[in-house]
């Protein structure tokens, strides 16, 4: 029986390297990135992520629930002390939230970094309690810009912020002639 086995195996190579492809190759890696694509590869490269920006994603996410803000400007000084409970670095932070995030620092029209006055707030909530007070932190640094329209998705923006219902619209009163009053 392994005799026999042995002796096929040339055959199974040949077969192997002269067989037709089910699909052309169409990259160096055979398939292109466009037919890999599926919700698990996202959820993988989703979880693959540096802890540091899961958990900056999730506080900025959070920020857009909790306020009605576009924008957060905060400084990498702040993103360390207030949301990642001083774990990581400023270089780190803004190294990765570039990286990963793809989020800059605050800039002027010709591309300066712009140094400001940066005010991070968030709930605190009481123990026990559902009530909560908003603290702030203000800081003066190169803030780094999140927008709110890259964290939520569409849906989350019309749900958290709907339109505001139109104004309602007064008749005027027509007159026929100068004489005429409406009472």
């Amino acid at each position: 029986m392994l005799n026999a086995m042995i002796e096929e195996i040339p055959h199974f190579l040949y077969f192997l390297n002269k067989r037709e492809m089910y699909s052309k190759q169409k990259s160096r890696m055979w398939f292109s990135p466009e037919e890999i694509q599926t919700s698990a590869l996202e959820k993988l490269v989703e979880h693959s992520l540096p802890t540091v920006v899961k958990e900056i994603r999730e506080r900025v996410r959070q920020f857009f629930f909790d306020f009605e803000d576009a924008e957060l400007h905060i400084t990498p000084k702040q993103a360390g002390t207030y949301m990642l409970s001083g774990r990581y670095g400023s270089y780190y932070i803004i190294r990765e939230c570039k990286t990963y995030l793809n989020v800059d620092n605050l800039m002027n029209r010709e591309g300066e970094k712009i140094i400001k006055t940066c005010t991070y707030k968030w709930k605190d909530y009481a123990e026990g309690a559902d009530t909560f007070e908003v603290r702030t932190n203000k800081h003066i640094g190169q803030p780094l810009v999140f927008k709110r329209n890259d964290f939520l998705t569409n849906y989350e923006i019309k749900t958290l912020y709907p339109t505001p219902p139109p104004e309602p619209v007064q008749q005027e009163f027509g007159f026929s002639e100068a004489k005429d009053t409406p009472f």
